[in-house]
């Protein structure tokens, strides 16, 4: 991933992207994680068959577009100049 992350918002430590699979197994994707208070993004999915099977085919993402997606709002922050 060419992204770099900022520090956590809450404890300034370091974030990484992990990748996995949801809380049930069904898909897989994407979220960030600060490696010292353990706060994480929404997990952003790009298996986009378990997604059109529920009727989500608007939302379908590669596995690069989801990387970049959870990376983007890792680092989106309210009322910063990119927010």
């Amino acid at each position: 991933m060419d992204i770099e992350l900022l520090n956590c918002p809450f404890c300034g430590g370091t974030a990484e992207v992990k990748e996995g699979a949801t809380s049930y197994g069904e898909c897989r994707g994407f979220r960030a994680k600060c490696t010292r208070c353990h706060i994480t993004t929404l997990q952003v999915v790009y298996d986009w068959m378990y997604l059109l099977y529920h009727g989500r085919e608007n939302i379908t993402l590669t596995k690069d577009e989801a990387e970049h997606e959870v990376a983007a709002a890792w680092n989106r922050r309210e009322g910063a100049a990119n927010a």
